[in-house]
């Protein structure tokens, strides 16, 4: 049996950072293989404005097949952490900021083991 590890990422309209960051965690922490992954993503209404939030959702699509969203018409940062901690349901949570990038090689096993 897979487990499941759902994502928490709040992110605004910048969709190439949020393309680095997660070409970056598939590439060196998180396995499809070994584990199943469920983005659950808040993009607030703010940042590069030739850019909208279905843009942003699209490259998650990339990366994922099960996603959860939420467009909300105000960007608020502590009510999209609320929110996307709100919707998770599997026992493992990672949470994931649009802008970070993973440098070292780590074995998500350890992680949730």
């Amino acid at each position: 049996m897979t487990k499941t590890i759902d994502i928490t990422t709040t992110a605004v309209l910048r969709p190439e950072i949020l393309d680095r960051t997660l070409t970056s965690f598939f590439d060196k922490l998180f396995r499809p293989n070994e584990y199943s992954y469920r983005l659950i993503i808040n993009v607030d209404p703010i940042g590069d404005t030739e850019f909208t939030q279905e843009d942003v959702l699209n490259v998650a699509k990339k990366y994922f097949d099960n996603i959860v969203y939420n467009f909300p018409s105000i960007n608020n940062f502590s009510k999209a952490v609320k929110w996307v901690w709100a919707n998770t349901s599997s026992k493992y949570v990672f949470h994931l900021e649009d802008m970070w990038i993973m440098y070292p090689h780590i074995d998500i096993s350890d992680l949730v083991d």
